[in-house]
């Protein structure tokens, strides 16, 4: 009888407050249009987004860095740095394809930072910045020409990794 009267108003806690900080991850901005806060920068193709987990960007191949830091391919600071300032500790949607997770369990998506007055689809941006290469999918492609002209960009301008190579 007594657990009676303390189980059930416990259980009701414990679901309210699981429920609250679930919550404090998502913040809806409309009706198809939720946000997730990104809790970690893993390097310039790699987040951590709350509640999600491990997120990796489709269409993108960031340059490795070492745990070292002494083997660090180049431009693997650049990327991350620029994954960071426009990621870091801020809000982001983000959108899947058909492959949604890799083996290890991480999540694929397209990602999009968001500003103050506008949307930064970053998997795009890494790319036009030549921070990254283009690593096409045959299974993912919901992006596909959009994100292959924005290497096609990068190096006919000259960015980044592509600053010292022919444009191809």
């Amino acid at each position: 009888m007594i657990i009676r009267y303390f189980f059930f108003p416990f259980l009701a806690i414990v679901a309210i407050a699981f429920g609250c900080v679930s919550e404090q991850t998502k913040l809806k901005t409309g009706p198809t249009r939720t946000l997730y806060y990104v809790s970690e920068v893993i390097s310039g193709d790699t987040i951590i987004i709350d509640g999600v987990g491990r997120v990796r960007y489709i269409g993108v191949s960031a340059p490795k860095q070492s745990l070292s830091g002494k083997h660090d391919e180049p431009f693997s600071a650049e990327c991350k740095r620029e994954n960071e300032r426009l990621l870091a500790g801020k809000w982001c949607r983000y959108e899947l394809d058909k492959e949604e997770v890799e083996r290890d369990k991480t999540t694929l998506a397209y990602v999009f930072a968001r500003t103050d007055s506008e949307e930064i689809f970053v998997n795009e941006h890494l790319l036009e910045q030549g921070l990254a290469r283009f690593s096409p999918s045959t299974v993912n492609t919901k992006y596909y020409e959009r994100l292959l002209r924005a290497e096609s960009t990068a190096k006919r301008n000259k960015r980044g990794m592509w600053a010292r190579v022919s444009a191809e």
